[in-house]
């Protein structure tokens, strides 16, 4: 179908991304990853996702963008489906070629993606709330890119706070989202009450998460020099 292939050639684009990026970009390593992936991560998350909603929303006609179902006349492309290609194959690169340790929380970051994965699928599967999902996994994202520019060096306070401030508004603004999707009368109870309790719980682990990095990096780095010269 015409979303398969444009999954499979966003993915090809992603792994080619990745691997120019392994050859260009710094190779020091940071919280048990190279800053290249850390770098083109963000880039995405907080660069090239963000845009492309913008997008869906500046060309959306009446209404609130994320409340309105995909126009089904539009069978081939369209920037909400190019937001769901986008997704899917940053994800399915990752989960494919990247070994990626966050304080030996590789648990976590396997169901992050797999997750984030199941949402962007999932957009093309439902007769509404397409955009929403769009829209929560963009958020969720900005968060995680927010941290990555933490991670590439968290022995810098602004890095530590960033982090924190920025992944707890992201897992906040997450959750208003989320309720709202539970408002969406046009899709079934069982859609809304399945992805509602996951995406709640996937906010609180974060936030967990988060909490527990955030306060380990502040105590690894109360006394580093580098930190008190930056901070």
């Amino acid at each position: 179908s015409g979303d398969a292939a444009g999954i499979a050639v966003a993915t090809a684009i992603e792994l080619l991304i990745t691997h120019v990026g392994a050859q260009y970009l710094s190779h020091e390593i940071q919280t048990g990853t190279p800053v290249w992936s850390w770098t083109i991560g963000a880039a995405h998350q907080l660069v090239l996702f963000p845009l492309v909603v913008l997008v869906c929303v500046v060309q959306n006609g009446d209404g609130l963008w994320m409340d309105q179902p995909w126009d089904e006349s539009v069978r081939w492309f369209s920037p909400e489906r190019l937001a769901t290609w986008l997704g899917a194959g940053y994800f399915i690169k990752d989960m494919l070629g990247q070994k990626i340790s966050l304080l030996e929380l590789d648990a976590i970051y396997t169901v992050h993606h797999i997750f984030a994965l199941a949402s962007v699928l999932c957009s093309l599967m439902l007769s509404n709330g397409n955009n929403m999902l769009i829209l929560l996994s963009a958020t969720f994202e900005a968060g995680s890119g927010l941290a990555a520019i933490c991670h590439m060096d968290p022995s810098i306070l602004w890095r530590r706070h960033l982090f924190l401030w920025g992944m707890t508004s992201s897992n906040v603004a997450a959750l208003l989202l989320t309720l709202r999707f539970a408002r969406m009368r046009e899709l079934s109870f069982v859609v809304r009450t399945i992805y509602t309790l996951v995406c709640l719980s996937f906010a609180a682990i974060r936030q967990y998460v988060s909490l527990s990095q955030h306060r380990a990096y502040r105590l690894k780095h109360s006394g580093d020099v580098q930190g008190q010269k930056h901070e």
